[in-house]
């Protein structure tokens, strides 16, 4: 399952049934139903007269839309352990009256949560774990920060990253190492 979205709330799913380089086709009419996606802008999108600090995106995706497609417990149960990776894709502009214009010729840079050691995103071999507990964990004072504030208790397992073990044996890096790559898109 693949979701991705843009600073214009502009979102795209697909399902893909296993990896490309195991000969595998998306399928584009697949969507994650009931999912929830919101994006908080800190400064003005496409508009290079002035200077942005970022932008925030929230997902919710219900675990009902990933139940027939996980290829496991759905939602996971503690002691579980799901092979996610998340990504940023950037591509060179140059100013272009009061805009912008994406360079022709440059490859986009990749900004990923664990590293590839590959220079290609849809290897799920080489992406890091989410492992899920009920033991609490340092986020627990945030949730309970949150149920004072009337947020109801979430009746799934809580999310923790794994520190996972090395890359691969040629490298260094650790998957919870941020990585950035160059890659052809």
């Amino acid at each position: 399952m693949e979701f991705e979205i843009n600073p214009l709330n502009a979102v795209w799913d697909l399902y893909l049934p296993k990896a490309y380089n195991k000969g595998g086709k998306a399928d584009h009419a697949w969507d994650f139903v009931g999912i929830r996606h919101a994006v908080q802008v800190d400064g003005t999108l496409n508009c290079a007269d002035d200077v942005d600090r970022g932008w925030t995106v929230e997902v919710a995706i219900p675990w009902a839309s990933m139940a027939e497609y996980a290829g496991t417990d759905c939602p996971p149960k503690a002691g579980d352990a799901w092979r996610v990776n998340f990504s940023r894709v950037e591509w060179e502009f140059d100013y272009h009256k009061g805009g912008y214009l994406r360079r022709e010729g440059p490859p986009c840079d990749n900004w990923v949560w664990s590293p590839q050691c590959v220079v290609n995103m849809h290897v799920p071999e080489m992406w890091g774990y989410v492992d899920f507990s009920d033991l609490a964990s340092r986020f627990s004072r945030r949730l309970k920060l949150l149920l004072n504030r009337g947020f109801k208790q979430p009746t799934h397992p809580v999310l923790a990253p794994r520190r996972a073990l090395r890359c691969c044996s040629n490298c260094n890096r650790s998957r919870g190492q941020h990585q950035r790559i160059r890659r052809s898109c």
